[in-house]
């Protein structure tokens, strides 16, 4: 192998150590140099991966539906209760060419039992079968029974009472009425009857509110 004029073998270690020896300086700025240029990239790096993390926050933060922060709509007023205190048939007895000297009575607790006094609906057969009602506050109505409230029927009845009204079967309606105590309510007559028949009684749908 060669020598180098220093003595020292001819290859890579003795050229730098000739150049540590002669420039350590130079070499010493050369490493500082490099030094910062690989922290710069270690850092240019870092942050570019922390830019792509926010990024792909921010998306998917961008990506949730919008929270609706209006105000909630205020709750509907209470609305009169139109359910019926009691709903059922009714049998009303008749007496040929006279009034019934019962009818059924629906304030009390037990809705259309027959009594003598203080009934509201009674059956008269004086010329042909019908319906009185008791209070004397009755109006017929346009529609069926299912379609009335007690508030319509509150408006179609007369103020104040009268002489009782007779009903007659023979009319196909729907009526409102009051009772002796005051409540609402509204009745038809399901009975199908013929001009030719005698009937015994009168069969009569009601619906009573309070």
């Amino acid at each position: 192998m060669a020598n180098t004029p220093d003595g020292e073998p001819d290859g890579q270690p003795g050229a730098l150590r000739r150049a540590w020896r002669d420039h350590p300086a130079t070499i010493i700025a050369a490493l500082i140099t490099l030094a910062g240029a690989l922290m710069a990239a270690v850092v240019q790096s870092v942050n570019a991966d922390n830019s792509q993390e926010k990024g792909t926050g921010d998306s998917a933060h961008s990506a949730a539906p919008p929270v609706d922060r209006s105000p909630l709509p205020a709750p509907a007023p209470d609305q009169p209760d139109s359910a019926p205190r009691w709903r059922g048939p009714i049998t009303l007895p008749l007496s040929l060419n006279v009034t019934s000297d019962v009818g059924a009575e629906l304030d009390g607790k037990r809705p259309g039992k027959l009594v003598g006094v203080d009934d509201d609906l009674r059956g008269d057969y004086s010329t042909t079968p019908a319906v009185i009602v008791m209070s004397g506050r009755a109006a017929e109505t346009g529609k069926d029974l299912d379609d009335l409230d007690p508030a319509t029927c509150e408006d179609k009845l007369p103020a104040l009472p009268d002489d009782p009204p007779t009903i007659s079967a023979y009319r196909e309606g729907t009526y409102c009425f009051a009772t002796s105590s005051g409540a609402i309510g509204a009745f038809s007559v399901t009975s199908h009857l013929s001009v030719s028949d005698i009937p015994s009684s009168l069969a009569v749908q009601v619906v009573l509110w309070e």
